[in-house]
């Protein structure tokens, strides 16, 4: 194999089954990568060809089969982090590769990918070894120093650091974690970055969910950007003339019009017309409104990963239903921030194999954000306020995160301030370029590169969308959603949407 075998580590109180401490990744050479192969039953699969034909709907890659292993809160024995898994079925062959989230993220995934490929074609990868995990950058020392003299107790005498300098490094975290927006502490073990759940509202597992794929042709995204370009152009010359509207969101005079990119003006578009199916289909939360178009609204956001645990915020409905109201005018879009290539990280980063992926939450009054459905200037400022919200991930941005994740006393309490059934948020990301144009030497496929790469789950998300990987020649971009059944109907009806999208899949 190109890689030793990494596993989750955790530690556990002498003489209790009670699980703490740090989640790590250790190179064991003497392990090896879980590789599992099977036959798919001929009766419940159907053949390879029928799955291309129909561009392999979603559906097919949601299986209890793609969970994850283990259970992170309770299990003390080492999980994999990576595992591979081949099914054959009727004229072809579905490889899975599995990568915990909260160690890689989709680069690391499309690296893996390349590498696994390579080693197919007897040839070497683009990288021997992944890096040992560690990056140096300029973060404010004491963190680090303290997370060290923590790890130092806990090897000698972890109840005497546990009751001392284990109260004062969380005391730390929960100050570093108070300056991260966007993140929260967990009650329970139930993460790293997992949601934080009211305790109020429909069940998810009671939540009727399903998922489809939208495919935009280049063509059309590139018609979208230039309507917004243009429309920005206009503003700018508006503003100029001193005649611009009042009401319009203030504009950055270091954003051109040229910044505008397909990704922003599809990640506004779809945030638009996601929510505004959500809301009046939706009513998970209490105090929910489900009419788009009005002054209220429930917003809070975050997901990269789903888990049916519900880890509560509060036990008092009255405190729930006022935590759920106070966002009530605000939708948020949280992309996914690669900061790998980001100025001062380049060097630093140029060999790292893990997760440098940050979350940008782009903030819009609900009401402006049903005028980008039916307006296209209102539809061209939030695509400004997602190019400004990406933007501000900068070297003071990553590292008041990175140094609140290194003060955590333990990795699974690092929870996102977010609620998956909340209508006003919507989780986008890509892994457009993310391992598509991998070749591989299977011995009896004919092919050389994979017909698609889908993203598999053992359960369907909740208001999420994600540009799946796609070769660099492709005239098309394929965007899998996820929502309640009853939000992709209103979805799939919604003709301003549809307009755009050329074909959907599932």
């Amino acid at each position: 194999m190109f890689v030793s075998a990494d596993f989750l580590l955790r530690c556990s109180s002498p003489g209790t089954n009670q699980c703490f401490g740090p989640i790590s990744v250790r190179r064991a050479p003497f392990y090896t990568i879980p590789f599992d192969v099977c036959v798919a039953d001929k009766e419940a699969w159907p053949t390879y060809q029928h799955m291309r034909d129909e561009g392999f709907p979603p559906s097919l890659f949601i299986d209890p089969w793609y969970a994850r292993q283990g259970d992170p809160e309770r299990a003390s024995e080492p999980l994999p982090v990576s595992r591979v898994q081949a099914r054959f079925v009727e004229g072809g062959m579905l490889l899975s590769v599995f990568l915990h989230h909260s160690i890689m993220d989709g680069q690391s995934l499309g690296i893996f990918l390349e590498c696994l490929a390579a080693q197919t074609r007897l040839q070497q990868g683009p990288a021997d070894h992944p890096s040992e995990q560690k990056i140096a950058l300029s973060a404010p020392r004491h963190y680090y120093h303290n997370l060290k003299t923590h790890h130092h107790h806990h090897h000698h005498n972890y109840q005497q650091q546990h009751q001392k300098g284990g109260s004062d490094l969380r005391a730390q975290f929960q100050r570093l974690a108070a300056k991260c927006p966007e993140y929260t502490i967990l009650p329970d073990f139930s993460g790293p970055t997992q949601p934080r759940y009211f305790d109020a509202g429909t069940p998810m597992n009671e939540i009727e969910r399903t998922g489809r794929i939208f495919v935009f042709s280049n063509e059309r995204l590139e018609a979208l950007r230039e309507l917004v370009v243009r429309i920005h152009a206009s503003d700018v010359s508006t503003s100029t003339s001193g005649s611009g509207s009042s009401s319009a969101p203030a504009r950055s005079p270091t954003l051109l019009p040229t910044t505008t990119t397909c990704y922003t003006a599809l990640a506004a578009l779809t945030f638009a017309h996601v929510t505004r199916a959500r809301r009046v289909a939706e009513n998970y939360l209490l105090g929910s409104n489900n009419s788009m178009g009005g002054t209220t609204a429930t917003a809070t956001a975050k997901n990269t990963t789903t888990t049916t645990t519900t880890t509560t915020t509060s036990t008092n409905p009255k405190s729930v239903r006022r935590a759920v109201a106070a966002t009530a005018t605000t939708a948020q879009l949280w992309n996914s921030v690669n900061w790998r290539f980001r100025g001062a990280f380049q060097d630093a980063t140029k060999d790292y194999f893990g997760n440098a992926a940050l979350p940008a939450v782009t903030r819009v009054a609900t009401d402006g954000l049903a005028a980008a459905c039916e307006d296209d200037a209102a539809l061209a400022r939030t695509v400004l306020l997602v190019r400004e919200t990406i933007d501000g991930v900068d070297q003071a941005y990553v590292h008041k995160r990175l140094a609140m994740l290194a003060a955590a006393p333990d990795p699974r309490l690092i929870g996102l301030k977010y609620d998956p059934r909340a209508a006003e948020a919507l989780a986008f990301n890509t892994w457009r370029h993310f391992g598509a144009d991998a070749e591989w030497h299977v011995p009896g496929c004919p092919v050389r590169k994979a017909h698609a790469i889908r993203r598999a789950h053992g359960g369907w998300n909740l208001g999420t969308a994600l540009i799946l990987p796609a070769q660099a020649g492709s005239t098309k971009q394929e965007l899998f959603v996820s929502l309640s059944v009853k939000a992709m109907e209103r979805l799939c009806n919604d003709e301003r949407w549809m307009r755009w999208v050329d074909r959907v899949i599932g």
